[in-house]
């Protein structure tokens, strides 16, 4: 039997859990930090500075924070939709290892129902995309399951992939001597040591400006098509600098000039790639798996970072790119209901 909600000013409360709006955003990182669902994209330096309205509420089982929900609003805020900064949103969980597996299980499940139903009747439409760590997507093949097909959740699958780097965490320079560069693709073996040869440059910092101008060339984006996305890129990387959670590797090319650049954030549980481009008048394929290469080492050595995430592999060429350095492939899915 379904519980009977009742609302208080953007809350929910049902006779098991309550969905409160976030004050204390201390709480919510901690929180973010500790689940297996959380990422960089829950956190709050992250949702202050991608420059789109987020709203994000604790669930609590009584007083106990048992999970979370995180949208990105449009439309004066009737609807939640996905936002192309904001790469995971939707739910996570706070973990129990003191409770049996079946009892978390329908535990998240519900969570998931309450969480659905709070959705749907705050927003004309709703989109969501959960994070690889989200295992249970029934309560939304369920909903309305036996009604009309536009008023159920319309799932498509995604992918990513998963780069485990701790081992390049002693590599110098130029250096081969570990698994991680053992299944690289021949020719990114190759890239690199052509890099080597030619005494190619890769340094943490650089100039933020220099990769935006690359990225919007790159995507062939006019200056006016562009602009809006960039600021918030800009800021967004600033942000995460500040913070000490984001950094831009820079690589030169002959001339000393910038070549190539990359940005990854990272949390308390792994990287992940954010953004990157190199000068389209400059191009060659060494200098981005140099870039790559340099700022995974650099992550390892210096951040203590084991896991990288490469935020997708949904397009063929950019795919098949960061596909070539090895990892796993992980599924996540995208929600839209009532599209």
């Amino acid at each position: 039997m379904q519980s009977r909600p009742s609302r208080t000013m953007g809350s929910l409360v049902t006779e098991k859990f309550s969905l409160e709006p976030v004050e204390d955003w201390v709480t919510w990182d901690k929180c973010v930090n500790t689940s297996p669902q959380g990422s960089l994209f829950f956190l709050s330096v992250y949702l202050e500075n991608a420059g789109v309205p987020s709203r994000t509420w604790f669930i609590r089982k009584g007083s106990v924070i048992r999970g979370g929900l995180c949208v990105q609003e449009a439309t004066g805020g009737e609807e939640c939709r996905l936002d192309d900064l904001v790469v995971h949103n939707g739910l996570w969980f706070l973990s129990d290892k003191e409770r049996k597996a079946t009892r978390a299980r329908d535990e998240h499940f519900e969570i998931t129902e309450t969480a659905i139903r709070f959705l749907t009747d705050r927003y004309v439409k709703v989109e969501l995309a959960l994070p690889p760590q989200f295992e249970d997507l029934r309560p939304f093949l369920w909903h309305n399951y036996h009604g009309a097909r536009e008023d159920q959740f319309h799932l498509s699958l995604r992918y990513t992939s998963f780069l485990r780097i701790e081992d390049m965490a002693r590599l110098g320079q130029g250096e081969e001597d570990c698994e991680t560069f053992r299944q690289l693709e021949a020719v990114r073996q190759r890239n690199l040591r052509k890099a080597a040869k030619a005494g190619t440059k890769c340094l943490p910092g650089g100039d933020i400006e220099v990769l935006l101008d690359n990225y919007g060339r790159t995507m062939g984006l006019s200056e006016e098509e562009f602009s809006g996305k960039r600021q918030r890129m800009g800021s967004l990387m600033r942000a995460l600098h500040d913070r000490g959670v984001g950094c831009l590797y820079e690589v030169t090319g002959d001339t000393g000039n910038p070549a190539y650049g990359v940005f990854f954030g990272w949390d308390q549980k792994r990287a992940y790639y954010l953004f990157g481009a190199g000068s389209p008048d400059r191009y060659q394929s060494h200098l981005g798996t140099f870039a790559f290469w340099e700022a995974l080492r650099n992550l390892a050595s210096h951040h203590g970072i084991t896991e990288v995430d490469w935020e997708g592999v949904n397009s063929p060429q950019r795919g098949w790119f960061k596909l070539s350095f090895g990892g796993s492939l992980l599924p996540y899915h995208e929600l839209r209901w009532r599209t």
